[in-house]
């Protein structure tokens, strides 16, 4: 029945990466990237599935591409990658 309540005001729901946290979060960290495809309740639609996929790739490869940059440097984080 609290889900009931509060239901109306969640905007999204992450399920999937619960058992993966489970599994690893005492031998790794653990980071869940996510495109969300589709609403609860209307028909999946093929063009938003690749869409989501598309944009959680390109995210991941951007964040996996970023670094540290030392603190007081003055090089900017787009002049590195070119």
């Amino acid at each position: 029945f609290p889900w009931l309540t509060t239901a109306r005001d969640i905007l999204a729901v992450e399920m999937e990466s619960g058992g993966v946290y489970r599994a690893a979060r005492e031998r790794c960290p653990m980071l869940a990237i996510r495109g969300i495809s589709d609403i609860i309740g209307l028909k999946r639609a093929d063009a938003w599935t690749k869409y989501a996929c598309a944009s959680a790739a390109a995210f991941t490869r951007a964040f996996l591409r970023t670094r540290p940059i030392p603190v007081g440097s003055s090089v900017g984080v787009a002049s590195d990658f070119g």
